[in-house]
């Protein structure tokens, strides 16, 4: 081989094949990326706004329901709300349940808070017997400690779960890296 084509070769073609090379790994490193954060836009984001949406209304539940056992004014429309509330509250597990529950340990995470929400439920239905008996006393000791434990709990997990949530997106993308 001469040395005006070694010269041609190597002036032109490497630095193209170089080039190319470096295009191809580039487009694979960004449909990775493009990966992560589809990943992340369409399961961390929304299932932790989900978590987040729970959390809020569940609050919102507890405290409608206090305040309707410790208040006499407009009770009626407290506990309806809380009822609008509750059934909200069960739609959104339901759509958590369906549709962003990814391991075992997502669902250990959703079984737990269910369970105790169920239980808090539990609770809140027997206080709201006794208040349509007319029994306020019984009612208000229903809803006392235990419930207040339950509520305690229920939050403390589905805080858990999101961190979990949080931290497996973040997971995620370091193993992209």
């Amino acid at each position: 081989m001469r040395i005006s084509t070694r010269l041609i070769v190597s002036t032109f073609f490497v630095p193209i094949a170089v080039s190319v090379l470096v295009a191809v790994l580039g487009f694979v490193q960004l449909r990775d990326s493009d990966e992560r954060l589809d990943y992340f836009m369409l399961t961390t984001v929304p299932s932790v706004e989900l978590l987040h949406r729970i959390k809020y209304d569940f609050t919102r539940y507890d405290a409608l329901l206090g305040k309707a056992l410790l208040a006499d004014t407009a009770r009626a429309d407290r506990l309806n709300e809380a009822k609008n509330v509750r059934v909200g509250i069960e739609l959104l597990m339901d759509k958590y349940k369906s549709e962003y529950i990814v391991d075992s340990i997502d669902t250990r995470h959703f079984a737990e808070y269910e369970k105790s929400m169920t239980d808090y439920f539990r609770l809140a239905d027997g206080a709201l017997a006794a208040l349509e008996r007319g029994e306020l006393d019984k009612a208000v000791s229903v809803m006392g400690r235990e419930a207040g434990e339950l509520s305690d709990a229920i939050g403390k997990s589905l805080k858990s779960h999101v961190s979990r949530n949080l931290k497996l997106a973040g997971q995620f993308q370091e193993d992209g890296k």
